[in-house]
């Protein structure tokens, strides 16, 4: 179900980041969170002013911009890896995390520069999807023949309703036929392959700042 090379899909779904100022400015944020996050205890805003050495002000304003959750002492436990369940469970340096979507977990290993067990079940028939794979890709799928489903984002406000939720394992391509007759704009793709994508997005994260035009 592949709709070119893994260059052309991985333009085409986050070839957009590179030109976009708000991604561009939320960027050192986003990936400061995540770092955060990954040690598997809530973070507090103070901590991110800290880290990012942005006033407390600023750092407040992007999290609500970005859709993220907390907790009841108002701090971040959500921000695409979640310390709160979800169906995309991850084992991190012994840590047990969750993300939004499948595609996260792929993309969270590359970006943190972690190895990663993700357990998550085919969206249409619930059979169990694992995975196995360090920084540099996958090492391991079970079963083999399993694909992961992603829409394009195009913005960053509320990415877990807006994209987060169209992002599935299943067990076989057969398994998404539905969902991509559905959504005939994204993609369904070999975790490999999807995993490729992935590294290519964290690239996107972590290489040098960008400077779109106004």
């Amino acid at each position: 179900m592949a709709t070119g090379t893994v260059d052309q899909i991985a333009e085409r779904q986050f070839g957009w980041m590179r030109h976009s100022r708000e991604f561009q400015e939320s960027r050192p944020l986003y990936l400061a969170m995540l770092r955060e996050l990954a040690k598997g205890k809530p973070v507090a805003v103070e901590r991110l002013v800290e880290v990012t050495g942005r006033p407390v002000e600023q750092v407040t304003r992007a999290l609500g911009d970005l859709g993220v959750e907390w907790d009841g002492d108002g701090r971040l436990v959500g921000a695409g890896l979640s310390l709160r369940p979800t169906p995309h469970r991850m084992v991190v340096n012994g840590r047990i995390l969750w993300a939004w979507c499948a595609f996260d977990t792929l993309l969270f290993p590359p970006l943190l520069e972690v190895s990663a067990r993700v357990e998550s079940p085919c969206r249409a028939t619930g059979q169990p999807v694992s995975v196995d794979l360090t920084s540099q890709g996958v090492r391991r799928v079970d079963p083999a023949a399993a694909v992961v489903s992603m829409l394009p984002p195009r913005e960053l406000s509320d990415v877990r309703q807006q994209v987060c939720i169209y992002g599935h394992y299943f067990h076989a391509a057969e398994a998404a036929a539905d969902w991509h007759a559905r959504h005939p704009d994204g993609e369904v793709l070999p975790v490999a392959e999807t995993s490729q994508v992935a590294r290519r997005m964290a690239r996107l994260f972590a290489g040098p700042p960008q400077h779109p035009q106004a």
